[in-house]
């Protein structure tokens, strides 16, 4: 792909001549007659100035084209690199922060040790941060939580994860308003939010796909909660509910956090798992790539290592919860 091509699709990308000029360490100018050239080569109009610059259809048909060549090119300079240097790479990789620490440490444990080779980049950050990243190439995998379809990227399934509410039972009952009489709970049981008042809630940001879902749910049951933090590491907001200032809602894989908390504390100070009535969304978990003819090996058996350790944690979390649960009736 020539260069006039390669400014044409960092433009496309940003919307913003200023932007793909800097990712393309070139003044704006420069980028400009580079697109100005293809235009005229072209014999079309491919951006709208204004009000805003945009995509003529033009443009767009361009852009999807060159889309697609990006990636052919891209598979065959990762293709002839294997040929050349065999199990030799990096990779980015993007992951929540919580779940990065719970099964990252022996996920690179165990592929280091089959390619001593590759190096490795973590970003930690939420799916719709991430997603941006990949789009821009600055990823080669990443762990999203609920991400939305798009036509360059595939998505490996891995689990449907249910939400829980996560508190100790002294906060809940200082913030009960129900009618019936106050009865201590358990860990697995279900409880009616709207039987609380002014819960004070620790939560991720407005931008992460769990709290967009929890947010709808408490509007759509008229549910009010005090949020007293926003802060998108759930390590912190164990650690706020387990000092009794707050409860948080978090899903599946996270309860691995929950129960690490909960091993040398007393039955009387641990968090409970709560169920929580009417709430029966889930978080879809997927393993997102770009799509691509080729990849190479060291990346395709990480990609398979990351599913198998996934599936491996959630059958043992599974399992706990459901002894934790039988264990306290």
């Amino acid at each position: 792909m020539d260069n006039a091509s390669k400014m044409f699709l960092l433009a496309a990308e940003e919307q913003n001549f200023t932007r793909a000029a800097e990712r393309a360490h070139v003044t704006q100018q420069c980028l400009s007659s580079y697109i100005k050239r293809l235009e005229e080569e072209l014999q079309v109009k491919l951006f709208e100035r204004r009000p805003r610059l945009c995509l003529t259809p033009c443009g767009e048909a361009l852009y999807e084209s060159l889309r697609q060549v990006s990636v052919i090119e891209d598979d065959l300079q990762m293709r002839l690199r294997e040929i050349r240097d065999g199990d030799v790479g990096h990779i980015s990789f993007g992951v929540n922060s919580t779940r990065g620490r719970i099964f990252l440490p022996r996920l690179f444990d165990e592929y280091h040790s089959l390619f001593p080779k590759v190096t490795m980049s973590v970003v930690l950050d939420d799916t719709v941060n991430l997603a941006a990243l990949m789009m821009n190439k600055k990823l080669d995998i990443f762990l999203g939580i609920s991400c939305q379809p798009h036509d360059l990227l595939e998505f490996i399934p891995v689990k449907r994860e249910p939400m829980y509410l996560v508190a100790a039972n002294d906060v809940l009952r200082q913030y009960y308003a129900g009618s019936a009489p106050w009865h201590d709970l358990h860990d697995g049981d279900t409880v009616d939010l709207r039987s609380f008042k002014n819960l004070p809630l620790a939560g991720n940001p407005g931008s992460s796909t769990a709290s967009t879902m929890i947010g709808q749910y408490l509007l759509s049951q008229n549910i009010s909660f005090k949020r007293i933090v926003s802060i998108g590491d759930y390590d912190t907001q164990i650690s706020l509910c387990g000092r009794g200032l707050a409860v948080m809602f978090c899903s599946l894989l996270i309860l691995d956090a929950v129960m690490d908390y909960n091993t040398f504390k007393s039955y009387r100070r641990r968090l409970l798992r709560l169920h929580v009535r009417d709430f029966n969304d889930t978080l879809r978990v997927e393993i997102v790539r770009p799509k691509q003819l080729f990849r190479p090996r060291y990346l395709q058996c990480f990609t398979d290592m990351l599913k198998s350790r996934l599936d491996n944690y959630y059958a043992r979390i599974e399992k706990s919860s459901a002894d934790s649960t039988g264990g306290s009736g």
